[in-house]
């Protein structure tokens, strides 16, 4: 009880909570989610979660994961007896953007998987998706310790 752990072992990307603790971890983006959503996703930070919320967040970052268009270059230098790492620019000097174009089914369904739920119940419409997370405008009150 208490426990949850997703990864997209595609996209590089790990998901847990262990009681009232959820960690995200973006491996190999080079810090682009957080760059381009973090001001989003820091909004959460602090909040007490359903299990729910925090595997809608979750889906939300691994979707952002399937988006990222580039494959981050990472170079070791060594010397003076350290080894420091160090990574090129994102995105390199091409003019394409980080991240491709959001897809609603896309989402829906990196959101089924991590909710557990049938696709049709979280995309019931071609224009809609579930949400645990919000309410006009609002953070969705939800009972932390709820299992469900």
């Amino acid at each position: 009880m208490g426990f949850d752990y997703w990864d997209d072992i595609f996209h590089l990307g790990m998901s847990v909570r262990i009681g009232r603790v959820g960690i995200v971890i973006c491996l190999q983006d080079g810090g682009a989610v957080k760059m381009a959503a973090g001001e989003y996703y820091l909004q959460y930070e602090k909040l007490r979660l359903h299990w729910m919320q925090f595997a809608e967040i979750t889906a939300m970052i691994f979707n952002d994961l399937h988006r990222f268009e580039y494959v981050p270059k990472f170079m070791l230098v060594e010397g003076d007896g350290r080894v420091q790492v160090a990574m090129s620019p994102l995105g390199g000097f091409g003019r394409r953007p980080l991240f491709a174009q959001a897809s609603i089914e896309q989402y829906a369904r990196v959101l089924a998987h991590c909710t557990r739920l049938p696709l049709e119940t979280v995309h019931p419409k071609a224009d809609l998706v579930m949400t645990w997370l919000r309410e006009d405008g609002k953070l969705k009150q939800m009972n932390a310790d709820d299992p469900a």
